[in-house]
């Protein structure tokens, strides 16, 4: 579970208690990337001085407001229906930032007829005329003008003949000057007496400043997931636009879309992480470049599901799927998940200011409340939490990316923590080749078992922490009744599986061995993999010897990447869309001083590529080599690629206790993630691998070489 904070007066170890009152997922769901998150949580529940009453009244249902703020940086406009949705749109104005709000101002008498949310937009039209847009949705879709900051506003008039829902969400100025708005339906009211289909996420374009919108356009949908209440945020540098999607039917997270055009062409919608996952992300950038979104929280396993939260990162996080630097509860909501349709809104101090509805208290109906807060206070809740300075933090960060980026690495390496199983009936002789991810709050380990009967087998293990490995329940797979061996493990998001990479003998094939694969919806269960199935239809007739096979993904394809003993590293590539098959004749992409177990990662944050390669060294000894590109199919460059600078050897590796090991051999860093990305963060490596001393390896065939697995862990800075 997340870390949660304690202050002073915070009821915080209520979080644990809450319950998940709706959208529990069924038992036939598909797997998911993971349903929680482990970045901190901190929490403002209890901070009434932060909070605002905007509008309360006894016994009227008061929800899902919008805000707007003017152009005089103070001025914030808010609408919200006297309902759940459907009901009276009402209007109130702050002068001073939200502090303080008017009575319920005079709004058109139609305004009465609302049926769904109504939202609110500042624009500009091609001669310069500002203007304040008012929607409210279902069929038609019906919108009101305002050209003097909301003094007075048009009734509601339809856009076009057609309608939908939550409109619009979310209305951005494009480089050309036009706008587009973006709403979603189901069927039912894109078109009078429509019928219940699969929900769409549909984009309109008006060219004159918001008068006139043209017809509807599919920009977003889905086989099986329910998508909608885009939330769009414009990258920093203004060049790409990311629109965040609620999922109504709780099977999946929420989900990303990305436009490098101006919303002319879309990718295919991407999950984001449980820390991301919610309804009705609404966004804005802090002075520091940093994005605040509010939501109302979905994620599958959250202590705070159903309140009202934020969540604190990088625009670069939602690109490359990370889950954020802090999750925060802003209000803390009793009934269900009926929150958090927020208006948010930043001053030009780098205020937040964040509004919106729920039942803040127990048996009352919901009203609405506006908190506030900036980046810098969050950031000093995030510091007691973690004890860590942020600037300290940040700080030791760039030292650990420069000391990378140099090919400059300095270990410190724990007591042996995975020895093999003592099995009478097949005495065990090694622990080999790990592969790990962490996944629900658990480490999930395989290793090839070296024992006296079966040659080569992978071994299952799982556990909570590093210290409490070697006394986990080990579970020898049962792939296959021969050889199978040097495994890697990931979550390959677009089948929504996880997947088991391996070698196999396969007798009918020259060479024998062959890389091959297994499957799973639950990583925890060892018996749920299917059979081996080999990756290749028939064996490339340019490779004569392989090993150690490894696969990752960038945003188009699967890279397999294997060594040859003999100095070469080789790839293998195929789509995305034809993965697991469909490979493409091997070639070699690195020649060097090296041997096998070559593993390969994208760098997090840096758009660049990492491969850690095992090399022999003097006595047979095994050390690490450490090789940079900018992409994974181009060239690779030595990073620490000698014996006297390694990646990881005995000259830069130091013990805390006892020595136990002379080699360094076959290891695998352990990942930010569990995708197909195989992300590392490039701070605060920590490289698990298999080591032997000399002494206690001498004169022993290699299958009975008495490899342990330890963990280095990097050493900061010079």
């Amino acid at each position: 579970m997340p870390q949660r904070i304690k202050l002073p007066h915070f009821i915080v170890a209520a979080l644990a208690h809450i319950p998940a009152l709706a959208f529990s997922a069924q038992a036939d769901d598909p797997p998911h990337l993971p349903r929680g998150y482990s970045i901190p949580l901190i929490d403002l529940a209890d901070q009434e001085h932060r909070q605002v009453v905007v509008d309360r009244e006894e016994g009227q249902y008061l929800g899902h407001p919008t805000t707007v703020l003017l152009e005089d940086g103070r001025t914030i406009l808010a609408v919200y229906p006297k309902g759940h949705g459907r009901g009276a749109i009402v209007m109130k104005r702050s002068t001073d930032g939200g502090l303080s709000w008017s009575d319920r101002l005079p709004t058109p008498e139609n305004w009465a007829s609302s049926k769904e949310t109504p939202t609110i937009h500042r624009v500009v039209d091609p001669q310069g005329t500002k203007r304040l847009i008012l929607f409210s949705g279902l069929y038609h879709i019906r919108m009101s003008v305002s050209e003097n900051d909301g003094e007075t506003w048009t009734p509601l008039e339809p856009i076009g003949d057609f309608g939908g829902i939550v409109a619009m969400a979310s209305v951005e100025r494009l480089r050309d000057g036009s706008y587009m708005a973006l709403f979603h339906d189901d069927g039912r009211f894109l078109r009078d007496e429509g019928e219940v289909t699969m929900f769409r996420v549909y984009k309109t374009i008006s060219k004159d400043g918001g008068l006139t919108w043209g017809q509807p356009e599919v920009i977003a949908e889905h086989p099986e997931a329910h998508l909608c209440e885009p939330g769009l945020i414009r990258s920093p540098d203004g060049e790409q636009i990311a629109v965040l999607l609620r999922e109504n039917s709780r099977r999946f997270s929420s989900f990303v879309i990305f436009s490098d055009d101006e919303g002319q062409t879309w990718t295919e919608p991407r999950e984001l992480p449980g820390a991301m996952t919610g309804d009705r992300h609404v966004g804005r950038y802090g002075p520091d470049g940093r994005l605040f979104i509010s939501f109302r929280d979905t994620t599958h396993e959250s202590p705070t599901k159903g309140d009202w939260v934020g969540w604190v990162g990088s625009y670069d996080d939602i690109v490359q799927g990370r889950e954020g630097q802090y999750r925060v509860r802003l209000m803390d909501n009793t009934k269900g998940t009926d929150c958090a349709y927020p208006g948010v809104e930043v001053l030009p101090d780098g205020t937040f200011v964040a509004t919106t509805y729920g039942h803040w208290d127990e048996g009352e109906v919901p009203y609405i409340v506006s908190v506030r807060f900036t980046l810098a206070e969050l950031d000093d809740l995030a510091q007691h939490l973690s004890g860590v300075d942020t600037k300290e933090s940040n700080a030791r960060r760039s030292q650990d990316i420069e000391a990378l980026l140099s090919g400059q690495f300095r270990w410190a390496v724990t007591a042996p923590i995975v020895a093999p199983a003592e099995r009478p009936d097949d005495p065990c002789h090694a622990i080999e080749d790990p592969t790990v991810v962490h996944h629900d709050g658990r480490w999930h380990l395989f290793c090839t078992i070296r024992s006296r009967h079966r040659t080569h087998q992978i071994e299952y293990l799982s556990f909570t922490d590093w210290e409490d490995a070697d006394r986990a329940e080990r579970h020898v797979l049962t792939l296959t009744d021969g050889y199978f061996c040097a495994p890697q493990v990931f979550y390959f998001a677009p089948h929504r599986r996880w997947y088991l990479i391996y070698q196999v003998a396969e007798p009918s094939r020259k060479p024998a061995l062959q890389p091959a694969f297994s499957t799973t919806e639950d990583i925890a269960d060892p018996g749920s993999w299917s059979e081996p199935t080999l990756v290749f239809e028939e064996h490339p007739e340019n490779v004569n010897a392989w090993i150690d096979f490894w696969v990752i993904c960038d945003e188009a394809k699967a890279h397999l990447f294997f060594t040859s003993l003999d100095g070469r590293m080789w790839r293998s590539a195929t789509t995305l869309g034809d993965f697991p098959g469909g490979r493409d004749r091997p070639r070699v992409v690195l020649e060097a001083d090296i041997f096998e177990a070559s593993h390969t990662y994208r760098l997090k944050g840096l758009d660049r590529y990492l491969t850690v390669a095992e090399a022999q060294g003097d006595g047979g000894r095994r050390y690490y080599k450490a090789y940079l590109a900018d992409r994974l199919d181009g060239g690779w460059e030595p990073l620490a690629a000698t014996p006297e600078r390694p990646f990881a050897g005995p000259v830069n590796v130091r013990f805390e206790g006892e020595p136990w090991t002379d080699s360094f051999s076959h290891g695998e860093l352990l990942r930010a993630g569990v995708d197909e990305r195989l992300e590392v963060d490039p701070s605060g490596l920590r490289f698990l691998f298999q080591g032997v001393a000399d002494e206690d390896r001498r004169g022993k065939p290699y299958g009975e070489i008495p490899w342990r697995l330890g963990l280095l862990e990097a050493v900061p800075g010079p």
